[in-house]
């Protein structure tokens, strides 16, 4: 039986005067699909260091993800 694979990405809710956030938005679009024979789990948290810290060590540790990409929006960057 093969061990199934995960891809887990994380983005962020909407924040300060940001109606959108494009890190949320992705995990949440990619979440149930599949790359590569690889199962994405998107998941969007709240901008909290608290839910942050409460949260993701136990997802990582429950889905033992192959990758983890962790995606965030800085919005005084150019790009």
């Amino acid at each position: 039986m093969a061990i199934p694979m995960v891809v887990l990405v994380t983005g962020f809710r909407p924040w300060g005067s940001h109606s959108k956030n494009p890190s949320g938005q992705i995990a949440s679009r990619l979440d149930g699909a599949e790359i590569r024979g690889e199962k994405v789990v998107g998941v969007e948290l709240k901008v909290s260091y608290r839910e942050v810290r409460g949260k993701l060590p136990a997802l990582i540790l429950s889905l033992k993800p192959s990758v983890a990409l962790h995606l965030g929006l800085a919005p005084e960057t150019p790009a």
